[in-house]
């Protein structure tokens, strides 16, 4: 039996050796290797499956948007502005620096804030994508000397496909979206504009408020508050109209992409408020509110048949510590028509800015500083509101009402700055104390750390929509869980 065994080992070891010998020996990858790697973000296929656009980005430097057509298999490439390493400071000589991965790379701010990945239109005529400058058309700037607002910054550009060029620039754009069938509507908000003078301030209460913390297509986040808002354009592929509706802080596409509400903040009276539409068709604009005021934390329910959302009134007005109120308004069927409509801005080239008032059914307050069943000393907070999965109840925040806080003492142009010890004004004589108890939840220095959150502490109430109650489900003493469907918590 051995015998018979040891020509095929031979035969086998001999064969593994040629085979070792015959494939080609495997290189080492080096960091010159990966430093070519290019990177493919934001690939999008055309409606129609004919076309797919991506953007090929190097390491470091300017990029690609790639449009292929995969029935030709043919390849058009637009170059843009690509990611730069930030600047670092050199460490010295005999300082041991831990390697931490590669650098992350940036888009330079002053180019402008539109971002966003290639989208098709729904006929599959055209691709809207971000322009950014290359990195020689700034250079170039820089040597023309060229004054800041004469950089050149990021664009939107529509490409024809059919044509394969660009037909058609958009400036001053912070974001954009491409809704609905057929040719489509371009959605996009435009930078915010900037001040030529300061704006005069409003009167406002002598003493000092605690501020709390306060675009969107739906699912996302809502705004933040007390940020500036810049103009909402609407354009209707089909004709070329556009709509703008100045400073717009908000707006939200319903699910079934055929209406939008928007919250315009114009330094015009008569333009602020709470608007709705149809989304190919903005001239039926329509105001559900347009007191002046603050309008914020804009909700739907889970069917879209219900909007939400806080008013207050604006700090100009003879009550500077006015409360949040809570509005509810109910979406009909079928929007009226765009009809006898009242135009409240003049139009500017294609762009207009179309309201009507008193067509749809008005938004209405339900929550209030007087609602039965709130606490006495309480008021609702300017805080996120939302609806229970079964469109039953609406969920808000609620506090005890802020009292202003006394204003600080003037300090003299000379005088000494104030220290723990001797304040300013204060008795010589005087003695600061932190009293703390061993009973605390918490010892003195962690209380100082949260008393600015306590402060802004909220607490969930309930608004029964059926019923049309109000009930506090949570205080200093018990909290109470909300149930999705039904009427018990625990």
């Amino acid at each position: 039996m051995l015998r018979a065994w040891i020509p095929i080992v031979l035969i086998s070891s001999f064969a593994t050796t040629i085979s070792a010998q015959d494939s080609p020996k495997k290189r080492v990858l080096t960091h010159a290797d990966y430093d070519i790697w290019n990177t493919a973000t934001g690939v999008t296929l055309s409606p129609n499956g004919q076309y797919v656009a991506y953007v090929q980005s190097p390491p470091t430097g300017d990029g690609f948007v790639i449009v292929r057509n995969i029935k030709t298999n043919s390849e058009t490439k637009i170059a843009i502005g690509g990611r730069v390493v930030p600047a670092t400071i050199a460490p010295a000589a005999d300082v041991e620096i831990e390697d931490q991965g590669p650098v992350p790379t940036v888009v330079p701010a002053n180019l402008g804030t539109l971002t966003g990945s290639p989208q098709f239109t729904p006929d599959s005529k055209f691709l809207y994508f971000p322009l950014v400058p290359t990195k020689a058309e700034v250079e170039k700037a820089k040597s023309d000397k060229k004054k800041p607002d004469e950089m050149p910054r990021t664009v939107l550009v529509c490409f024809n496909l059919a044509s394969i060029q660009i037909v058609r620039r958009f400036e001053s754009v912070k974001s954009f979206n491409i809704l609905g069938e057929g040719a489509g509507v371009l959605v996009l908000t435009k930078e915010p504009k900037p001040e030529t003078a300061p704006m005069p301030k409003e009167p406002g209460p002598p003493a000092k408020l605690d501020q709390q913390p306060g675009s969107r297509l739906p699912g996302t986040r809502p705004r933040p508050a007390n940020v500036a808002a810049g103009d909402l354009v609407i354009r209707r592929l089909s004709d070329e109209k556009e709509f703008l509706f100045p400073e717009v802080s908000d707006f939200s596409v319903t699910t079934d992409v055929k209406q939008i509400a928007f919250i315009s903040g114009s330094k015009k009276p008569e333009l602020v408020g709470i608007y709705f539409c149809d989304l190919f068709a903005p001239e039926s604009a329509s105001a559900l509110k347009s007191e002046l005021g603050k309008y914020s934390r804009m909700t739907w329910d889970e069917k879209q048949t219900k909007l939400a959302f806080l008013f207050s009134e604006s700090v100009a007005t003879p009550n500077p510590l006015a409360k949040p109120r809570v509005y509810l308004w109910e979406r009909p069927n079928k929007l009226p028509l765009p009809v006898n409509r009242s135009l409240l801005a003049a139009a500017i080239s294609s762009v207009t800015f179309a309201v009507r008032a008193n067509v749809l059914p008005p938004a209405l307050e339900i929550l209030g500083p007087g609602t039965t069943g709130m606490k006495p000393g309480w008021q609702i907070a300017d805080r996120g509101i939302s609806f229970s999965p079964d469109g039953l109840k609406l969920s808000i925040a609620t506090a005890p009402e802020k009292t202003a806080v006394e204003p600080e003492p003037k300090k003299e142009p000379n005088a000494p700055p104030p220290t723990e010890r001797s304040p300013v004004n204060a008795d010589p004589e005087a003695v600061n104390l932190d009293l703390w108890s061993w009973k605390d939840e918490a010892i003195q220095p962690m209380q100082k750390v949260r008393a600015g959150a306590d402060r802004s502490k909220t607490y969930t109430a309930i608004y029964l929509l059926d019923t049309k109650q109000f009930r506090h489900i949570q205080d200093e003493t018990i909290s109470v869980n909300l149930p999705a469907f039904g009427d018990w918590g625990f």
